[in-house]
């Protein structure tokens, strides 16, 4: 290809003009009509507005594309239009008068939470508030459609939301509990959900979006330092010291966080850790790389014999000038757990056969992550951003199991991540938006296993082994986005390079047999032409294609393939926020590294993952089918939300579990495919009439797939069905409110062989009551009763958990928290899991319950 060509395609920047369009609006006589509001939508994001003037006319600049004219004057009907902008041009719209017949009017409802405008749902904090809450989350937790989980990730109709904002600038990203558990609910103004959220570069043409929830703090709070500290000691070396610092501007902020606990309290989750391993546009689902272990500390429970927990953050967010903005934070994590657990497993093979042991895990972990930002507006078409993301972190555990055998086991990772991205927003011509952006990522992954026994291990004589395991990825992607709006829709293009070269060392010392060297590198082509069309008010479609063209390598062997993936989307607005929708894709995969060693490798004590009978360029299709339907209603103050998903893989990478007398050996291997359904439905409304509110949220999923026990086919099923239900008290002028919840969930396994199934429930009641005394006084009493069944074992426990805060002046306050008071002995947690070999029941010993009590000063 010409040098010159390739340069068009990938460094293109030019820049386009826009249209002059002038608006007429007039009544059926013919008058103008002034102080008419004119909005200007596309695919139900509003792209401009305006006043008429004295003399009916408003002018508006607009790029070349469709759009939706909506015009609203008092006393006149509504008028939407749809129209093809493509040169300077004048409309005339003629609104018809509306006849209104007047009534008597009888307030009998509450103020409305939710005021709907465009692409922001504002809540009206005013309506829910009642002097109870203590930290942001509180607050958020009453919202309807919304959901704040154990570590204060917040979800909306389900999903999670992307960026949490404060005054429009973003807090640590999408780690969310820094803000919800950290700052305080007084702070608090307004709430803004933001459902087309594009960040810094929301006006510049290319940027993509997604859901912001934005906190708007009072005015007494910016522009100046503030933050408090709290000290608290208790029963059972309970211990816990926490400071906040935050400055909040209109220019930006800065947060500094300080923890230190032995209650397993955990600022970082599971889905942070993942999230820190990806940046920029392209995930690590699109790499052959991501097989990273999450470290034992971010369970997502605090069901934890023991734990202390040293935390660290430090957020910075600054508006240089109106061009630049620079963004920047850091967190450090150090954390000791200690998991006691009795285990009970079931062989697949044989349902007879069962294995009973302890394990006696003691954890050491160190995590640390640092993201740099820099945004900068380089002209009127021009939006330029470079992304930085290094996260560095280690772990090291020691177990002992006790069985028939008493077996150590040692192990430790070392891992290192980094990753970049340079992204430029502009324009080619007239007419064409363009897009480029270039990912660069690197990967170590230093894994070391030690395991010593009293006799030998995997049918040996060796009662000792040492394996030791490197992991290297390095990656880039180079992505061009080509767009450009016409009559019949907007056409894009997108034409990517993508290189992933990953590598693959692993080492018994004991066992010659037992190496392993790889090296698998994926060169990819893309090309996606996509039309999206805007048929009407209700209407609207995408089409696409994904185009591949995939060189791929297993040193010395060497593949070459396309493939053709579509793309389908129909949508249909009853109204901005009441829509419907289905999707359509196809996807196609090849197998991981891991999955094709072609020797053996230990997993654990008892688990060895032998030679894969997979070929490194077999490729794995999945067929993807959806349906959503939402309605946020303002009138009634609800929001329902339900999506069903259906999916299908042909062939599908599985395994085949050989049992051996002293071991279990796990064989990747091709299976005719598996099938997947997932449901959610989700369903919050705020009572008009009566200060009640009710969130209830069914979860439903099913899944069938193939696989082989000791090569004989093997089919395995798996339901789960998941309620939670929540009715909220929102009492006026009253001391005192509640919360009643029953939560329920049913897990289900079946599979052919052996004629093996489990059912394994768990039912939850809990009654939160809380209340205050003016401002002086708040209290809160949770009482939880958790009921488990695994078929194998029943157990019941119950929870009693209080917090007190009471305010001594205006920057003290002594706070007492209990947690688990009717256990402050040891008690304990029942829990299942299936995995390829066995079913495990395991009983976890809870952390004794504690009492905490001490001082938190405000400054």
């Amino acid at each position: 290809m010409n040098l010159k060509i390739i340069l068009l395609l990938f460094f293109p920047f030019l820049l386009f003009a826009q249209n002059e369009i002038s608006l007429k609006i007039k009544d059926p006589d013919g008058n103008p009509i002034q102080r008419a509001i004119v909005i200007v939508s596309q695919q139900d994001k509003q792209i401009n507005y305006g006043t008429t003037n004295a003399d009916g006319i408003a002018n508006l600049i607009l790029p070349t594309s469709n759009f939706i004219l909506t015009i609203n004057k008092l006393g006149f009907e509504q008028s939407i239009t749809a129209v093809i902008i493509n040169k300077p041009e004048t409309f005339t719209i003629t609104l018809s008068n509306k006849i209104n017949k007047l009534e008597d009017v009888v307030i009998k409802s509450r103020p409305k939470i939710m005021k709907i405008k465009t692409d922001t749902i504002s809540y009206n904090l005013k309506t829910i508030v009642d002097g109870t809450e203590k930290k942001v989350e509180d607050i958020i937790k009453k919202l309807p459609g919304f959901d704040v989980d154990q570590a204060g990730k917040v979800s909306f109709k389900g999903k999670e939301i992307g960026n949490l904002l404060i005054d429009g600038n973003e807090f640590f990203n999408n780690k969310h509990q820094m803000a919800t558990q950290n700052i305080d609910a007084d702070m608090i103004d307004g709430i803004d959900l933001l459902t087309n959220y594009s960040g810094f570069s929301g006006e510049y043409n290319g940027g993509t979006s997604g859901i912001a929830l934005n906190l708007k703090t009072k005015e007494g709070y910016k522009n100046k330092w503030m933050g408090d500290v709290e000290s608290k000691v208790g029963f059972n070396n309970s211990l816990l010291f926490h400071n906040n610092l935050f400055k909040f501007s209109g220019k930006g902020n800065i947060a500094v966080i300080l923890d230190y606990n032995t209650v397993a309290k955990n600022p970082i989750t599971i889905d942070d850790y993942v999230d820190m391993q990806n940046i920029g546009t392209i995930k690590s689902s699109e790499s052959a790389f991501n097989n990273f272990e999450i470290p034992t500390f971010l369970n997502p429970n605090s069901y934890f014999t023991a734990r202390k927990n040293s935390f660290m953050a430090v957020n910075y967010t600054y508006l240089v000038n109106p061009k630049l903005k620079i963004t920047a934070s850091t967190i450090l994590n150090n954390a000791n757990s200690i998991e006691i657990q009795n285990k009970n497993q079931t062989n697949l093979n044989d349902a007879n056969n069962t294995f009973n042991f302890s394990d006696y895990k003691d954890a050491d972990y160190f995590l640390n992550n640092t993201n740099f930002k820099l945004e900068y507006k380089k002209s009127k078409k021009t939006f330029v951003s470079y992304v930085m993301g290094l996260t560095p972190d280690s772990n090291k555990e020691k177990n002992d199991i006790q069985s028939l055998d008493s077996i150590y086991s040692r192990a430790a990772n070392n891992n290192f991540n980094f990753a970049q991205q340079l992204q430029v927003l502009t324009s080619l011509g007239s007419k064409i938006k363009y897009t480029f952006s270039f990912v660069n990522k690197f990967s170590r992954i230093d894994k070391s296993l030690m395991l010593n026994t009293t006799s030998g291990f995997f049918d040996t004589d060796r009662a000792q082994l040492n394996q030791n395991i490197k992991q290297r990825n390095s990656s880039y992607a180079i992505n061009n986005t080509f767009s450009f709006p016409s009559k019949k829709g907007t056409y894009a293009v997108k034409l990517n390079l993508l290189h992933d070269k990953n590598i693959f060392d692993s080492q018994v010392d004991q066992l010659a047999n037992y190496t392993n060297n790889l090296d698998f590198t994926t060169q990819k082509i893309e090309l996606i032409p996509s039309w999206k069309r805007q048929w009407n008010n209700k209407w609207n479609s995408i089409l696409a294609a994904k185009l591949t063209y995939n060189n791929i390598y297993l040193e010395p062997k060497q593949s070459s393939f396309y493939r053709i993936e579509p793309l389908l989307r129909i949508g249909y607005a009853i109204s901005s926020y009441n829509s419907l929708s289905f999707n359509y894709t196809i996807n196609h995969k090849l197998p991981l590294i891991e999955e094709l060693q072609s020797n053996s490798s230990i997993l654990d004590f008892q688990t060895i993952k032998g030679s894969s009978l997979i070929n490194y360029n077999q490729i794995s299709a999945a067929n993807e089918f959806s349906i959503e339907y939402q309605n946020i209603n303002s009138r009634n103050q609800s929001v329902l939300f339900t999506t069903l998903n259906y999916s299908t893989n042909a062939p599908v990478f599985t395994t085949n579990t050989n049992y051996e007398p002293s071991s279990i050996i796990i064989e990747p291997i091709l299976a005719d495919r598996n099938k997947l359904i997932n449901g959610l439905a989700l369903y919050h409304l705020k009572f008009s009439k009566i200060p009640l509110s009710l969130k209830n949220t069914v979860l439903y999923r099913y899944s069938s797939g193939d696989s082989q026990i000791n090569t004989f086919e093997n089919t395995l099923k798996t339901k789960l069905l998941s309620t939670t239900t929540t009715l909220q008290s929102n009492f006026k002028k009253t001391i005192m409110q509640f919360d009643l919840g029953f939560n329920y969930r049913n897990t289900s396994f079946e599979q052919s062989i052996n004629s093996f199934a489990n059912v394994t429930s768990t039912f939850e009641l809990s009654l939160l009551v809380k209340g205050h005394i003016e401002n002086k006084f708040k209290w809160d009493v949770g009482i939880n009763r958790n009921y488990q069944n695994s078929d194998y074992a029943t157990n019941t426990i119950n929870f009693l958990n209080t917090n007190l805060e009471y305010l001594l002046s205006k920057k003290v306050k002594i706070k007492c928290n209990g947690f688990n008071l009717l256990n402050l002995n040891n008690s304990k947690i029942i829990k299942t899991n299936l995995d390829t070999a066995y079913f495990t029941e395991t009983i976890t010993q809870v952390m004794p319950g504690y009492v905490l009590v001490g001082l938190n000063y405000s400054y």
